[in-house]
């Protein structure tokens, strides 16, 4: 019996106990966003691809011209980090699905935020994807063999008509 109100007032203490964390964002290995971090904010939202062409492009970097897909209206993606470029147009981070490459950037004009009960926050009308999306031509490590292997047999067969030539 005596233990009783010591195990009382343990299971009190413990009930009453509060718990609290700070969050710790880990950085991402993105070397645009390492270049550009002050102007980078952790702001973790769901987004909804919304662009006026029925797609959204996707790019390697915001101040690059260089496109690394295009994906269809009503793809839903997390974007944890917002990049405000100095004309004021803001870019969200998208994980890539290339493992090389940690983000691939997309204009938050191009999306809609999404509510925790998955509608489009602010009322914003969402367009319908579209029936075609253009193909995104990029470089891959196969493609760049191949263009040197028919470079080097262009070279090969211009070197054995010249050779042919020159013994006619």
């Amino acid at each position: 019996m005596k233990r009783l109100p010591s195990l009382v007032l343990a299971v009190c203490l413990l009930l009453s106990t509060t718990a609290s964390a700070d969050l710790i964002t880990i950085a991402p290995s993105d070397s645009f966003y390492a270049a550009h971090v002050d102007d980078c904010r952790y702001e973790p939202h769901e987004y909804v691809t919304n662009g006026t062409e029925g797609y959204v492009t996707l790019w390697y970097t915001p101040e690059m011209q260089r496109k690394y897909d295009n994906a269809a209206n009503g793809l839903t993606f997390s974007g944890p980090y917002l990049y405000t470029a100095p004309d004021g147009a803001e870019w969200i981070a998208v994980q890539s699905e290339d493992p090389r490459d940690s983000f691939v950037w997309v204009l938050r004009s191009d999306c809609a935020e999404l509510t925790e009960n998955g509608t489009a926050a602010d009322g914003v009308e969402l367009i319908p994807a579209a029936e075609h999306i253009p193909y995104v031509f990029r470089l891959t490590n196969l493609t760049v063999f191949l263009i040197a292997a028919l470079a080097i047999a262009t070279w090969l067969l211009i070197r054995r008509l010249f050779a042919s030539r020159k013994t006619q």
